[in-house]
């Protein structure tokens, strides 16, 4: 959208892009009783967004932003924010199963978000210019058996949550600027960039219950966190004076735990 308010010779407007994801995924088995065969097997598995390319994206392209205009002085503001906050899980709960194939409780999934600001040219010689670009993606991604006292009788069990969690966050520097305010000899040009991922994970078996594993027993988490703030093409340039200021911050906090 680009919002435009007006009073006299003063005006202001922005490019604001805004997208967002919040997604809740649950499979599960609770409260039950179940029998297999030796070529048999219980499965219990969430994917959630698993192969996709991205899941909330923003991405503004040749746009040329209407400005704040003050005698020589004008501003211009582009904004993009993608914001992604997935959560998966999968859950076997106080079942008793008897028998001699595989049990399976497991999740898989991403959570991406990616924010770009191409660049762009303008045509102001005199202005305030500022491109700012966020992106966050968040993940919760769980794979439990809760035995809550009962007895688990299997050829094998796993227990896995694979997970993969993006935040990207570009903005580039055009080669006119991406706006500036000119007073006299004074230019300063700004653009931020921000990424931040946060995942919290795990696989476990819990429960006062017991487990009678004739075969492999397995219990896994694994993920792939990947955060980039970026601004291309950054300058600084004193010529009289002008000044450009590129800030470009990238967080990733995980928190990963399989257990039993």
């Amino acid at each position: 959208s680009t919002p435009l308010i007006s009073a006299g010779k003063y005006k202001m407007a922005a490019n604001v892009l805004l997208a967002l994801l919040n997604a809740e995924q649950k499979a599960s088995i609770e409260g039950t009783a179940l029998t297999m065969s030796a070529n048999g097997g219980i499965s219990v598995i969430s994917n959630l967004n698993k192969g996709s390319a991205f899941t909330a994206k923003t991405e503004m392209g040749g746009v040329l932003p209407v400005g704040i205009e003050l005698a020589l002085i004008s501003g211009k503001v582009n904004i993009a924010i993608a914001l992604a906050d997935a959560v998966n899980s999968a859950l076997l709960s106080g079942v008793a199963i008897a028998g001699a194939g595989s049990v399976a409780v497991k999740t898989d999934g991403r959570s991406d978000a990616i924010a770009g600001l191409p660049a762009i040219s303008t045509a102001a010689a005199a202005g305030i210019g500022i491109n700012i670009v966020y992106a966050k993606g968040n993940g919760t991604y769980t794979a439990q058996i809760d035995t809550q006292g009962k007895t688990i009788k299997a050829g094998s069990i796993t227990v896995e949550t694979l997970y993969t969690a993006t935040a990207d966050a570009r903005t580039a520097q055009p080669t006119q600027g991406i706006g500036s305010i000119n007073i006299s000899l004074l230019t300063i040009k700004a653009n931020y960039a921000g990424a931040d991922v946060g995942i919290k994970a795990s696989a476990s078996i819990i429960g006062s219950g017991s487990l009678d594993v004739t075969g492999a027993l397995i219990i896994k988490t694994e993920g792939t966190g990947y955060s980039l703030a970026q601004v291309d093409a950054s300058i600084v340039d004193i010529n009289g004076v002008s000044v450009a200021t590129n800030t470009a911050i990238a967080s990733l906090s995980a928190q990963q735990k399989a257990f039993i």
